[in-house]
């Protein structure tokens, strides 16, 4: 078992923005440098997490296909990490929008419900299947413990000032106290030159505030 973190990916959607180049692969399946940005990813987080547990919850045909394939159980990933596969699709919506469905909410939840036991009190470290970030997982977490004394969530930012591209991402606003108080998604007048980078840090009983 790693020290106090797990690692939650949720591989859904249709990757639209990367058309054509994801028009018949997954945007997990990418090439860098004879890599994916998943494996890529996860090898950043493994190196400083031994023994990491990570759970990848996979929605539509090409993440079911291709992402088992190149991280198997983890052991392509190395030190010690261990690769869990989650389903989880709405009963309620018809079987062509499940396996298009790349809303990953729900499934997050759903798994934050009935894995308490294999949670524990581990702090959930939440990414995209492209998060390329130079961060250490560690100082995150250490950050999110000092200022959470209860069940919290740490959002992951970078700062974007002068940059003409910003209104391409979503950007975040915080108080003086250091809380957010504002989200604004892909819009031509920004919150702020911080956006959210997608990497995200939930305290095991959250689940019970959302």
């Amino acid at each position: 078992m790693s020290e106090d973190i797990i690692v939650y990916i949720s591989a859904g959607g249709q990757s639209t923005r990367l058309y054509p180049l994801t028009l018949d692969l997954t945007k997990a399946w990418l090439d860098i440098g004879n890599k994916t940005p998943l494996l890529l990813a996860l090898r950043q987080i493994a190196d400083k997490i031994p023994n990491l547990d990570i759970f990848i919850l996979l929605q539509g045909f090409l993440n079911n296909t291709f992402i088992p394939i190149e991280l198997r159980d983890g052991s392509t990933i190395g030190n010690g990490a261990r690769v869990n596969y989650v389903h989880f699709y709405d009963p309620r919506k018809p079987y062509e929008e499940r396996i298009r469905d790349g809303g990953s909410g729900e499934g997050f939840i759903n798994f934050l419900e009935t894995s308490e036991k294999i949670i524990g009190n581990r702090l959930i470290l939440v990414m995209n299947v492209d998060n390329l970030a130079n961060f250490n997982p560690k100082d995150m977490a250490e950050f999110h413990r000092r200022v959470h004394k209860g069940p919290g969530v740490t959002i992951g930012v970078t700062h974007l000032d002068d940059r003409p591209n910003i209104s391409q991402f979503g950007t975040v606003k915080f108080g003086e106290d250091g809380k957010v108080i504002e989200f604004r998604e892909k819009s031509p007048e920004p919150a702020s030159p911080y956006i959210n980078t997608g990497i995200v840090m939930f305290s095991p009983g959250v689940v019970e505030n959302l």
